[in-house]
């Protein structure tokens, strides 16, 4: 094989893979979210339902959330089958400098599944506010 016939097939081992994967996560999920095992808030975590318009461009993923939700738009990347999200919360949710929610997920063909970690305040002992913790078991697939 000379080295124009090795070109394809490089580029095919070093892009192919990547590539197809990338347009594996682009696309609409039904994504399915349960109390997980941690809530220091007052109150009990909910479950619910959403649909998740995705988009990746090199990595950089940004997802439209689709149902009744305080986190409308999540941003993040997709890194070695590992896709990190961070939304900042709406509605009843105080702004703060850093986002509200952040979401761990395991991506593989036409799944995801992991982890979501919700902040929210409450009031302090002393007054004033602390923040706590929920987090919530996040299952999706590609419709």
């Amino acid at each position: 094989m000379n080295s124009c016939q090795m070109l394809p097939v490089v580029l095919w081992v070093a892009l192919g893979p990547a590539s197809a994967f990338a347009q594996e996560i682009t696309g609409t999920w039904n994504m399915v979210a349960t109390p997980g095992s941690i809530n220091t808030c007052p109150g009990k975590g909910e479950g619910a339902t959403y649909q998740w318009l995705v988009t990746e461009h090199g990595g950089e993923v940004t997802v439209l959330v689709q149902g009744e939700t305080a986190f409308p738009k999540l941003a993040g990347k997709l890194s070695n089958g590992t896709l990190v999200l961070e939304g900042e919360g709406q509605g009843r949710l105080m702004t703060t400098g850093y986002p509200n929610a952040v979401f761990v997920l395991d991506v593989k063909e036409r799944t995801v599944s992991g982890t979501r970690y919700l902040m929210h305040f409450k009031p302090a002992k002393q007054g004033g506010a602390t923040a706590c913790l929920v987090t919530y078991t996040v299952s999706g697939k590609r419709t």
